[in-house]
């Protein structure tokens, strides 16, 4: 997940700290180096991020993320916040995505 105060915030922060997971399994298990990832990202626009990490505003969105996660039938969710704001990642889940799961898992599981 990409979390920030505004979209293209959220997509810049995901496309700064995660511009590398857009490569197939494939083609990451064959490198090798920080400087090969880096060079295979030369080619990562920032629109390219959006088939591996949600970068949104919008707690909503977050929110409908994770109940689709929820209804394939996932027994647990690990929640990463890509982007360096932590702190306003966490309050947000708190106050606003997690109350939204309530009632969709377990209780014990919303914790925030």
């Amino acid at each position: 997940m990409a979390w920030a105060a505004d979209d293209e915030t959220a997509l810049a922060a995901a496309y700064d700290q995660w511009r590398t997971n857009v490569f197939e399994s494939a083609l990451m298990a064959d490198i090798e180096s920080v400087e090969q990832f880096e060079i295979a990202a030369r080619h990562v626009r920032p629109g390219d991020m959006h088939d591996s990490v949600l970068a949104s505003a919008d707690p909503g969105r977050h929110a409908a993320l994770l109940h689709e996660l929820i209804d394939l039938g996932a027994d647990e969710l690990y929640v990463h916040q890509v982007p360096k704001d932590q702190d306003g990642f966490v309050e947000v889940y708190a106050d606003k995505v997690l109350p939204e799961l309530q009632g969709k898992v377990r209780d014990e599981a919303v914790d925030a």
